[in-house]
């Protein structure tokens, strides 16, 4: 499919369209206490994340922040 037709962009944490405060507030409600992973795809998705290094610390630092505050 050629880039501009493309519907859909990838996101990192934080910056797409999801409530992960939401998320991780019914995940903490029904007690869940394992891992929370994510995909980081920008072999795929060169256009749409940033540099890994640069992303992944991004989407850390988010999620740790709603974490400490839930």
């Amino acid at each position: 499919m050629p880039e501009e037709d493309r519907t859909v962009r990838s996101r990192i944490a934080g910056e797409g369209i999801l409530n992960w405060e939401g998320i991780l507030q019914k995940l903490k409600a029904i007690g869940y206490d394992g891992w929370i992973s994510f995909e980081y795809e920008r072999r795929w998705h060169m256009n749409d994340l940033p540099n890994a290094k640069i992303g992944i610390k991004k989407e850390a630092d988010y999620i740790s922040k709603i974490l400490e505050r839930i």
